[in-house]
């Protein structure tokens, strides 16, 4: 069977279709560029407000049970508003002028009502433009190891395969995006200043959305309804609000340097599995794999004993579909899918670093292992922005590469733990020495003298 026509018999069979919406071109924040699989509609009643009192991550298995993927919720006082560990403007401003980063600025000229995109990197001189503006930066847990430290012992209750990036947005007073609508779980924290957020009570419809779009801006912003129900509510630090997908918001900066950090939640869609699953079946056929079966039959009678050559019948779409499942069933299904959810939404280039003579002791992958295992002197670390996930079967995935053969266990302590010690392998022996040196060599861990 060519490869190009898997894609048109999964379709056939999951009946899903395909619905890409990206926000911002020409690289959008992933948050919101695949259509989500089916979530319970969030409630039409008011926006829930609770106070955490800085209770946020112990009151999460509450918020998990009440609102995740139900509802919108405003939860204030999550988090103590003066947290080292937070993002600063200072951070914010030099990975915007950095070649690396993945910036936008968005200005919004009001007396035009028109929303204008730049990309980055930035020139210092752009960081402040005269109109209401906002700088949105992807992955800066990627490159802000403390940041990525906060959102791991904050968040560290949900799989490691749903977490995407953290995306911060600093603007000046009156700068937003506009009114959109996110296909991802996402939390939105407030770092500094005050931010009001419109929030319409009822999910949108992809219909709706089409419907709704204003193509005059460069970036994906919805036009007003004045049908829709609306509630307002105003975010000051520590606060976090709490959108479950294809819920329409709108947040608007009311101080300056006004700092919102989003942490978003990958889902899976049947149109996103249907595609990257036929690319991988096509590879594994050009490569010789044994998944290219075909179709023939295996009884005569269904020859002889057809009353009607134009009939299509069921028995051979029942065999015709049974060759495509099993072509993705079982191992193999196990083997794309943890590639898959483990693979990083966006390419960058040079991450993570393969050890190098250049990082010292800890550029030589025997000597940082043996540093830490051995002597007991350091911690490898996992590298930011990548996703390490296992399953019961001994696969270990980590940015979409698949090692077979490592035993649960010591996969969980692997992908669990954000930094690792001599301590977290004290019950697993042997130690998996060779397994850590190839992790530490292509940069999956890294080694430090400590935090």
């Amino acid at each position: 069977m060519p490869p190009k026509l898997l894609p048109i018999l999964l379709l056939l069979i999951l009946h899903t279709p395909s619905h890409p919406f990206p926000l911002l071109p020409p690289t959008p924040h992933p948050h919101n560029t695949l259509l989500h699989a089916h979530h319970p509609p969030p409630s039409p009643s008011i926006l829930d407000t609770i106070d955490l009192k800085h209770s946020w991550p112990s009151s999460s298995p509450s918020f998990i049970a009440n609102h995740w993927n139900k509802s919108p919720v405003l939860l204030k006082n999550s988090f103590r508003p003066d947290d080292e560990l937070y993002p600063t403007v200072a951070d914010v401003h030099a990975l915007a002028t950095d070649d690396d980063s993945e910036t936008r600025l968005i200005t919004h000229d009001a007396s035009k009502d028109l929303y204008s995109l730049e990309l980055g990197p930035l020139s210092p001189s752009e960081l402040s433009p005269p109109l209401p503006h906002s700088i949105v930066i992807n992955d800066v847990d990627r490159f802000l190891p403390h940041v990525a430290d906060w959102m791991d012992a904050n968040f560290d209750r949900f799989p490691n395969w749903r977490r995407d990036d953290g995306q911060v947005s600093l603007a000046s007073k009156g700068g937003g995006i506009g009114f959109h609508v996110d296909n991802y779980d996402v939390f939105l924290i407030q770092i500094l200043g005050t931010r009001n957020w419109t929030i319409e009570v009822e999910p949108l419809s992809e219909d709706e959305e089409f419907t709704r779009l204003d193509d005059k801006h460069d970036v994906r912003i919805l036009k007003a309804s004045s049908t829709k129900r609306t509630v307002t509510k105003t975010l000051k630090p520590g606060d976090m609000l709490y959108l479950p997908p294809r819920i329409p918001h709108c947040g608007t900066a009311t101080s300056d340097d006004c700092m919102t950090l989003s942490v978003g939640f990958r889902s899976p869609s049947a149109s996103e599995l249907l595609s990257a699953m036929a690319e991988d079946v096509g590879e594994r056929v050009r490569s010789g794999a044994s998944v290219n079966s075909r179709y023939s039959e295996s009884n005569p009678d269904y020859i002889l004993n057809n009353p009607s050559r134009g009939l299509l019948t069921t028995e051979a779409s029942d065999a015709c579909k049974k060759i495509l499942l099993e072509a993705i069933n079982g191992v193999e299904w196990d083997h794309f899918y943890g590639k898959h959810v483990t693979t990083s939404k966006r390419f960058r280039l040079n991450h993570p670093q393969p050890a190098g003579p250049e990082q010292g002791l800890w550029g030589d992958p025997q000597s940082a292992v043996s540093s830490v295992f051995d002597n007991n002197n350091g911690m490898l670390f996992q590298a930011e922005g990548l996703t390490f996930a296992y399953n019961a079967n001994s696969d270990l995935f980590i940015d979409g590469t698949h090692f077979p053969d490592i035993p649960p266990p010591i996969s969980r302590v692997i992908c669990d733990n954000r930094c690792l010690t001599k301590s977290h392998f004290d019950s697993i022996l042997p130690l998996p020495r060779a397994l850590l040196i190839d992790l530490v060599s292509r940069g999956f861990l890294y080694g430090c003298d400590g935090l």
